[in-house]
């Protein structure tokens, strides 16, 4: 069956969320790209002139590209992550892929393509940056049927919005498994890309960066409720996230933390979508996942690059424990108190 006439009932994306709990070891399945991330540190922008400068022990080449962010994320946080992977079959593809099977907590299946994904990012001492990307061989690389197969093995689904990623949500959708989408930033809702995915995505993630600030909410509760999503998450930068969980209806907001100083922003809303499948997966309800998400992808962006800077899940139980502590301290002072999550 098409891929494109496939469409799931919001019911049934539900009932698919709801045994998450029962199940004795939920393993999430991420499908994507591993590529190559060069961080570089500039200072300010824009970059100031040419010449050469001596950044010792400052520029850093590790693991990069969504999928490979969103397995990282959960297996530290004790999640069992079956990856596949494409990784190149080049000398810069055996470097990736060596460092993601020291990664506890997951079990790698790489589809090879010729050429190792390379991505270069610049990024300012106030944690903005920029990145040039080239994907090379691997953005046309497929899954193969036989992997494609393997999605049937686990708990749920996690997949972005590229081409090689309709194949999986077909996949899951027959075999009954819950897929995540991130649909990254968006700036049309409307787009044909945009409703296939969000039509079978039982959890959608997305960016507001790329649309207008007035006009972010409205858009969460327009594709959760035009394409029943079951959950559906935005992150909003500095100003948190917002969640619906009932086709749009109503919006919880979670205020960002300011949990260390930041150092780059990078992979800030895959640290996101990976502490609320954490939480998800663990029984936690979609509440305490926002909220959750919200200080790990705080803490998360104290450090360099996309893989890097992840709290465990024991030591983020801790942080949420000192966080809400605070929190029920300063209501006993109203005018001190801190922002709270609220329902709009």
């Amino acid at each position: 069956m098409p891929t494109e006439s496939i469409v799931v009932p919001l019911a049934d994306r539900q009932r698919l969320l709801d045994g998450l709990p029962f199940l004795p070891r939920p393993e999430v399945s991420t499908w994507g790209l591993a590529n190559l991330e060069i961080s570089v540190p500039i200072g300010s922008f824009p970059v100031d002139g040419a010449g050469a400068t001596l950044a010792s022990g400052r520029i850093d080449a590790l693991v990069g590209g969504v999928a490979a962010n969103i397995t990282r994320g959960l297996s530290v946080l004790g999640v069992p992550v079956q990856a596949h992977l494409v990784v190149a079959d080049d000398d810069l593809g055996a470097y990736v892929g060596g460092r993601v099977q020291r990664w506890g907590n997951v079990t790698l299946t790489k589809v090879p393509t010729a050429e190792c994904p390379r991505t270069v990012v610049l990024y300012s001492d106030d944690g903005e940056r920029g990145m040039f990307m080239d994907m090379g061989t691997a953005i046309s690389t497929r899954f193969p049927d036989a992997i494609l197969a393997g999605v049937a093995g686990s708990a749920l689904a996690y997949v972005t919005i590229a081409r090689m990623g309709r194949p999986v949500v077909g996949a899951a959708a027959a075999a009954g498994v819950p897929v995540a989408v991130d649909l990254q930033e968006v700036d049309d809702i409307d787009s044909a890309p945009v409703r296939f995915f969000a039509g079978l995505a039982s959890v959608l993630f997305l960016s507001g960066a790329a649309l207008p600030e007035p006009e972010r909410i409205q858009a969460l509760r327009r594709v959760a409720h035009r394409d029943g999503v079951p959950i559906a998450v935005m992150g909003l930068g500095s100003a948190g996230a917002a969640m619906t969980t009932d086709a749009g209806a109503t919006v919880t907001m979670m205020p960002a933390y300011d949990v260390r100083p930041v150092r780059s922003t990078l992979g800030a809303g895959d640290a996101l979508a990976a502490g609320f499948l954490a939480g998800l997966v663990q029984g936690m309800d979609p509440q305490r996942c926002l909220h959750r998400a919200c200080l790990f992808a705080g803490y998360k962006i104290g450090a360099v690059g996309a893989t890097e800077g992840f709290l465990t899940g024991s030591e983020l139980t801790l942080l949420e424990a000192a966080v809400d502590h605070h929190a029920a301290a300063a209501e006993s002072e109203p005018t001190q108190g801190p922002e709270h999550p609220g329902r709009i």
